[in-house]
């Protein structure tokens, strides 16, 4: 699955679906012994956050639409934005890795889902990187997007709304993302019935 620019994703969003990420600032430990262990303790790598299975929606959760699962990579993260600096600023901001599944077909309820699990060394570095999103969504999802508060389960976040694209027929888009410690669950979804409810919904079925 090829992901496009932020400038390009707004006019396509609610036609065929929109999924963006970023980060901010590292959080650094203060002192010898963090500076020590920081050096010392590799990350994991993104094969084996596969092999623990970060979550995503199952398989069953969206009938009819055919699925594809991959790792994610601050590398590829770094394409959902025009904002030059994106990865170096998710790697400083201690993105581990993740998975990405995509559901894609017609359907005359959601044709486009994206769910991703988005995994940082600390809860604090997942936390900038919502905040971040948040202050730029612009840059993300389009000039003017709704915003509205998101409580999924024992996860908080937002909920963004990009503005409608100007194509015939186009369909809504709606894109949730909530922390859950030093994980980030992503989930976007397009499509005749896609609502705000509707992805609350979805939402609470990635386990």
């Amino acid at each position: 699955m090829t992901h496009i620019a932020a400038s390009t994703r707004l006019a396509v969003a609610a036609c065929a679906g929109l999924a963006a990420l970023v980060a901010a600032t590292a959080v650094a430990g203060c002192g010898p012994a963090a500076s020590t262990q920081s050096s010392s303790v590799a990350r994991p790598t993104a094969s084996a956050l596969e092999q623990a299975q970060a979550p995503v929606l199952a398989i069953s959760a969206i009938t009819g639409l055919p699925a594809q699962t991959r790792a994610l990579t601050a590398g590829l993260l770094a394409e959902d934005s025009t904002i030059k600096s994106l990865r170096n600023t998710i790697t400083g901001l201690g993105f581990v890795g993740g998975r990405e599944r995509i559901f894609q077909g017609n359907s005359k309820r959601l044709t486009f889902v994206d769910s991703r699990a988005l995994v940082f060394d600390t809860p604090a570095g997942a936390a900038h990187y919502l905040d971040f999103v948040h202050a730029h969504a612009n840059d993300f999802f389009g000039l003017y997007p709704s915003m509205s508060p998101l409580i999924s389960g024992s996860a908080a976040g937002w909920v963004f709304e990009p503005q409608p694209c100007a194509c015939h027929m186009a369909n809504p888009a709606f894109v949730g993302i909530a922390r859950r410690g030093s994980l980030l669950v992503w989930l976007e979804i397009n499509g005749p019935a896609a609502t705000d409810a509707e992805l609350r919904t979805l939402l609470l079925e990635v386990r």
